[in-house]
């Protein structure tokens, strides 16, 4: 039976409205929409590793929204985001072992508090 992820719990959501895909305390009128279907920008990238297939995912902090709610993305999702993977590789990333995969291989799924319950291979300062 394929394992199923609860919802994820968004610590810098807006409150205002439940279906609003903006961050908590936004200007103007709520968007009512899925997160998933929205585009964000990209504040910087904060860590680096490789999925159990082997494929790049790298750590996104969004702009405006808390650090609780950064998600590994892949390389793909990145496209528009050449300054942000530049100033990455730029600080020297560093890759997971491929045996330490398992211990990180949770995604996005979050703790209680809604914190992120993965570490990155290596954090910004």
């Amino acid at each position: 039976m394929p394992k199923t992820r609860s919802p994820r719990k968004w610590v810098g959501k807006c409150k205002l409205e439940e279906a609003c895909v903006l961050q908590r305390n936004h200007e103007g009128s709520c968007k009512l929409g899925d997160v998933s279907d929205e585009e964000y920008e990209v504040e910087s990238i904060r860590g680096e590793r490789l999925d159990e297939e082997g494929s790049v995912e790298y750590l996104i902090k969004w702009k405006g929204w808390p650090v609780a709610d950064c998600t590994w993305e892949p390389r793909l999702s990145l496209a528009g985001c050449a300054d942000a993977l530049r100033a990455w590789r730029e600080r020297d990333s560093g890759f997971l072992p491929r045996g330490d995969l398992a211990a990180h291989a949770s995604g996005q799924s979050a703790d209680d508090d809604g914190t992120p319950s993965v570490q990155p291979a290596k954090q910004l300062a």
